[in-house]
């Protein structure tokens, strides 16, 4: 009798042993699924950006930033301010290249002469490399309202 109680108990054991790997299988592979489903999106693969992600704080200061380097390009006293964000998207790389058709207001500051703001289009392109030691870079390209 002892046998067949040691048998059973031996059973229960690799029972409980394959129901718990078995939840660990299936939990592990449901993570798998998130992952794939965050990270499908292959290296070098172009993304559009969302509605959402155009209006984040976080596009506009990207936008922001590069408009003041485009300023500071153009000798005299020549400001850009973003209008609207109207398309985007980002690449992986060696780190991101995000390009932006964006709306920009042009104006001039301090003692020019004082022209009135005038609406321009430009594609401003940012690649951030992924290396620390390397300088975020900037271009851009003055679009036709046409080309828009």
């Amino acid at each position: 009798m002892a046998i067949i109680w040691d048998f059973a108990l031996t059973m229960y054991r690799v029972a409980l042993f394959l129901t718990l790997t078995i939840i660990a299988v299936v939990g592990t592979l449901h993570d798998d699924e998130n992952i794939r489903a965050r990270f499908e999106q292959p290296l070098g693969g172009i993304q559009e950006l969302t509605e959402a992600a155009l209006q984040s704080d976080e596009a506009r200061k990207r936008v922001e930033l590069a408009l003041e380097h485009l300023s500071n390009q153009k000798v005299g006293c020549l400001k850009h301010r973003p209008i609207k964000i109207r398309s985007g998207s980002r690449q992986v790389v060696n780190g991101f290249i995000f390009v932006f058709v964006v709306e920009v207001e042009s104006f001039s500051v301090g003692e020019c002469d004082s022209a009135p703001g005038v609406s321009e289009v430009y594609k401003v392109t940012i690649y951030e490399p992924a290396a620390r030691d390397r300088q975020t870079e900037y271009s851009f390209e003055k679009l036709s309202t046409t080309e828009t």
